[in-house]
């Protein structure tokens, strides 16, 4: 049985940002603004949320 192959990402330049990082920003109230990023990690927010 053949195993699905990962898919290759090697070639992929983008920047990674955890989602953590991206949290902290908002909760200090800062403006976040990415493109063409790979966000890694969960990005889960609820209303009045704290880290």
């Amino acid at each position: 049985m053949q195993m699905p192959m990962e898919p290759n990402t090697s070639s992929d330049q983008r920047l990674v940002i955890h989602a953590r990082e991206i949290l902290a920003k908002i909760e200090r109230g800062e403006d976040v603004e990415y493109d063409g990023v790979i966000i890694e990690g969960d990005l889960i927010m609820f209303q009045g949320f704290h880290l």
